[in-house]
């Protein structure tokens, strides 16, 4: 038996039960994250609608009513049925395929959401599909993992531009200043320069295991502010 096949089976051995329990987790999370996103944007997942469709190409002719309901009734259908399945390989193989096709229909359906759940999607579909092959289900599940990280390093990186320090940041802030002291309000540039580099810090952190319950800590703490700030009961902007 050669040595990486001896490290494979180590590795399965220690890690399968909690490693699937944790996928499975994961897979339901990502589909739930897909169907959400598909309902809560549903016009722009069929074609009869008042705004244009831009194809890739001009040869893909906008597909009519019934057909792109029928479409779009698969895409939820697809995506309840790998929640639920315990060997979703050939079902999230499906969903990925018409997924990208449909998109090259409509250049406008390209959101980034949209994108990240679709190559998780395509690598747990991988992890699924090796089911002897353990270090190549670890490689999956990094993938995952490197999607994630790289997603909270360029939204940090992409914040340290005066637009966000000057504008974005002292906006999102609006809905707080009948909570917070006047002290913290005119703390707002500082705090606005220190943004960017918190998120790059939850990416780092990450990718470590001393620091990764503390990263998740801040990163939902993070989202929650977001969502007060632009939600429904903050600017109210989408």
């Amino acid at each position: 038996m050669s040595d990486a096949q001896s490290a494979r089976d180590r590795l399965g051995d220690i890690a399968e039960p909690v490693t699937s329990n944790r996928v499975s987790w994961l897979k339901v999370t990502i589909a739930a994250g897909m169907l959400s996103g598909l309902l809560l944007s549903h016009k722009l997942w069929v074609n009869s609608r008042s705004y244009p469709v831009t194809p890739v190409h001009p040869l893909l002719r906008p597909v009519r009513f019934p057909f792109d309901y029928a479409m779009f009734a698969m895409f939820l259908t697809l995506l309840a049925f790998i929640a639920v399945a315990k060997n979703p390989a050939k079902l999230i193989a499906t969903f990925v395929f018409l997924a990208f096709v449909w998109a090259l229909f409509d250049q406008s359906r390209w959101q980034p959401w949209f994108y990240q759940y679709l190559f998780m999607l395509s690598a747990l579909g991988l992890w699924f599909s090796n089911r002897t092959d353990s270090l190549k289900r670890a490689a999956a599940l990094n993938a995952c993992r490197l999607i994630i990280v790289s997603i909270y390093f360029w939204s940090g990186i992409q914040k340290l531009n005066p637009a966000f320090l000057t504008g974005t940041f002292p906006w999102m802030l609006a809905p707080f200043t009948g909570v917070l002291s006047a002290a913290v309000i005119a703390r707002a540039h500082s705090l606005a320069v220190a943004a960017p580099f918190v998120e790059i810090g939850i990416a780092l952190g990450l990718l470590t295991q001393r620091f990764r319950n503390a990263a998740v800590f801040v990163a939902v703490a993070m989202h929650l502010f977001i969502l007060a700030s632009v939600g429904p009961l903050g600017l109210d902007y989408n």
